[in-house]
């Protein structure tokens, strides 16, 4: 699905299903500590190990301390030869009974414990050596695969924990959380400024949201950039991430979202579809969600099952139930502007567009107006046209969106200047 192209209520009850998937770094990856072999851990491993192993096990840290041992007398007590595998980075440390040289030391096995390239610690099995050597590799194996499915659920953990918090964050602006919202979007992988469009899916009555959401996720229809969350009231928050880039174009969006909704609808039959505007700083979702709820409330008994915002927008901007932040409907259309007329937003657009929606798109009207000769105004608008990305004479969808858009154009120059 193309989104872009060259030519052309609060957080409460909410709980994130699911969003970057970027090897689960959890917050802030690159400021976590170095893995760490934790004495609850090493016990646990034991612990599940059971009791079918004769042969005593010890598992020491990167100090040499014993950690964890089926002798809990051991527990506590500094390993010598455990502590020398390490520091000279051997691979085995095999103890015969001919080679102990000090009381308390016994024959067996020593092998380093590894994560990700770094050794962590020791795992040591006491017995002959020729008997417990296959035993000692296979409690190797076992604890380092242990150890890496417990660290990646700790940070699964932490993932949910941060973007649990994003959420709340995103639709309660106001909460008292000490990271700002950009911070928490980037130490959760996401791109705060990325191009987003909202989109609330109200489910059939008689779907499991669960299951929607993972017919959602086995379809391929997120990326990594996406922010997908389940609300309290069993709807979904799919916050749609696109091309960075600012050369867009309005009716390839809206025709992609059509058949992106479409999509959904052959999979989650029964469902209806609210979209908002493009987004292009996260700080105003929580301004589109409410604009969402007000699309679902005012047209959820609608014949169609998809409402853009854009559609309705006179609606919405005379309803005093709902304060509306024009930000969240024009800033990322503006900037787009801005951007593919070479960085400063040209004066003729606004005052050209301005002159139009006050003739109701006449362009003669619009000509005197201005005064300027017909020709000049035509030539303007197909500047217009080709940097929207729609035909702004016949695109009667978009009129109303124009109307508005003209006057804060206006006035975001006015204040400008």
């Amino acid at each position: 699905m193309v989104l872009f192209a060259n030519n052309g209520t609060s957080g409460t009850g909410w709980r994130c299903l699911c969003g970057s998937n970027q090897d689960f770094a959890g917050i802030g990856d690159k400021n976590m500590a170095k893995p760490i072999l934790s004495a609850e851990l090493a016990q646990s491993f034991l612990v599940r190990l059971g009791e079918h192993i004769d042969q005593n096990i010890n598992i020491m840290n990167q100090e040499g301390i014993i950690i964890a041992s089926r002798d809990p007398s051991r527990i506590g007590t500094y390993h010598d030869r455990a502590h020398r595998l390490i520091l000279a980075n051997s691979e085995v440390e095999e103890i015969t009974e001919s080679a102990i040289t000090a009381p308390g030391v016994k024959p067996g096995v020593n092998l380093p414990i590894t994560y990700k390239g770094e050794t962590i610690g020791v795992v040591g099995v006491t017995g002959r050596p020729s008997e417990v050597r296959s035993l000692a590799y296979a409690v190797k194996i076992s604890l380092e695969t242990f150890v890496e499915l417990e660290t990646l659920r700790d940070r699964m953990l932490h993932q949910q924990a941060g973007m649990n918090r994003l959420i709340a964050k995103l639709l309660n602006p106001e909460s008292q959380d000490e990271l700002s919202l950009h911070e928490l979007a980037l130490r959760i992988g996401y791109d705060p400024v990325l191009p987003r469009t909202p989109l609330l899916i109200a489910l059939n009555p008689s779907s499991d949201p669960e299951a929607a959401l993972r017919t959602i996720k086995s379809h391929g229809l997120r990326n990594k950039q996406n922010i997908l969350a389940l609300t309290n009231q069993g709807s979904i928050l799919l916050c749609i991430a696109s091309d960075k880039s600012r050369t867009f174009n309005l009716k390839i969006w809206e025709q992609g979202m059509k058949d992106f909704c479409n999509t959904l609808h052959s999979l989650l039959p029964g469902s209806r579809f609210y979209i908002g505007m493009v987004q292009g700083d996260i700080s105003r979702y929580h301004l589109v969600y409410k604009q969402l709820l007000w699309l679902r409330r005012n047209y959820e008994t609608s014949s169609h099952g998809l409402c853009m915002v854009h559609q309705h927008l006179m609606q919405l901007l005379t309803d005093s139930t709902i304060r509306v932040e024009l930000e969240s409907l024009f800033e990322y259309t503006r900037g787009a502007i801005t951007y593919k007329t070479g960085g400063t937003l040209p004066q003729w657009f606004p005052e050209t567009l301005f002159a139009l929606v006050r003739s109701d798109f006449s362009i003669q009207q619009a000509a005197e107006t201005l005064h300027l000769h017909r020709n000049s105004v035509a030539g303007r608008i197909r500047k217009i046209n080709d940097i929207l990305g729609l035909d702004i004479l016949t695109e009667t969808g978009w009129r109303d969106y124009l109307r508005v858009f003209a006057y804060y154009l206006t006035q975001t120059v006015h204040d400008a200047q």
